[in-house]
């Protein structure tokens, strides 16, 4: 080979690997901008919850009150239920109760 083919040669080598070169530097930078929008949107995702849970938990806990009253409510009917016997009711009630226990059987 010539020494002009030689220096032909690695001028278009050169040339190449320089644009090489930008490819990987935008790839690079894409990379990294492409990352840095991954964790700001987990960012964001993560303070929208816990924003929504701190501007919802006062209903959540009102809810949860609720449910605690109404089966402290069941519990104190139930409990009722069993100190009142069907002895000490009245000959009317029991009338009633022997004919619903006669009709369910």
């Amino acid at each position: 080979m010539e020494d002009k083919e030689i220096k032909k040669i690695l001028k278009q080598n050169l040339e190449v690997s320089q644009e090489c070169l930008k490819v990987l530097k935008k790839m690079n930078r894409a990379r990294i901008i492409g990352m840095f929008f991954v964790v700001l949107k987990w960012a964001i995702i993560v303070a929208l919850s816990v924003g929504a849970y701190y501007y919802i938990e006062p209903y959540i806990i009102s809810l949860m009150d609720g449910v605690r009253s109404i089966t402290s409510g069941a519990e104190q009917v139930k409990q009722t239920g069993d100190v009142l016997m069907p002895n000490e009711l009245g000959s009317a009630s029991q009338d009633i109760i022997s004919k619903l226990r006669g009709i369910f059987r």
